[in-house]
């Protein structure tokens, strides 16, 4: 059942991410944040989280912060969405480094929220693949080498900490067919 405040924090999201394109495919960017929510909502999490879930680029690419979100959507909503987010003013790799080490270190529910995100992540990767080659890789500020090794990583750590079997199988599917891509 979908909740007033599901519908307000789309509306947000919507608003807040208005203009903005995914690298790549030019697509509004409202997509990600929503596919982010049907992979949440499809394995049943809980309210705050399929809100974070809605959030989670919020902090990290828009003007709004952290308090913006704890006012209107509350602390539990807010923590979530500032546990998944980057740091965008660090460098690329200093940034991902970062964002590794930190799966280790947040919620069962951020964990969820980051294997939803890396997961649909993965699933624009893979259809950008199968149509562009290689060449997908060039919107990343890495090499292909080293992106395909922070994929494969990030997967395995954020595996280890869910124990939902279909989200597992999913990740696993779209890491093989990234790594079809490997030197």
């Amino acid at each position: 059942m979908w909740t007033k405040k599901e519908q307000q924090a789309l509306e947000f999201s919507f608003q807040a991410h208005k203009g903005q394109k995914r690298k790549g495919s030019g697509v509004d960017y409202i997509a990600h944040p929503m596919t982010v929510a049907l992979i949440l909502a499809k394995i049943g999490v809980e309210e705050e989280v399929l809100i974070a879930g809605i959030l989670h680029d919020i902090i990290e690419d828009t003007d709004f912060e952290k308090k913006d979100i704890k006012e209107q959507f509350g602390p539990v909503v807010a923590k979530l969405v500032e546990e998944v987010s980057e740091d965008k003013k660090l460098p690329y790799e200093t940034r991902k480094r970062m964002a590794f080490e930190k799966i280790s270190k947040i919620s069962r529910e951020a964990t969820l929220i980051k294997a939803a995100d890396t997961l649909a992540n993965l699933t624009d990767l893979t259809r950008h693949l199968s149509k562009e080659g290689e060449e997908a890789f060039d919107i990343f500020n890495t090499d292909k080498g080293r992106k395909i090794e922070q994929i494969k990583k990030n997967v395995s750590e954020i595996k280890k900490r869910i124990k939902n079997e279909d989200l597992r199988a999913k990740l696993t599917k779209r890491l093989e067919e990234i790594k079809e891509y490997e030197d």
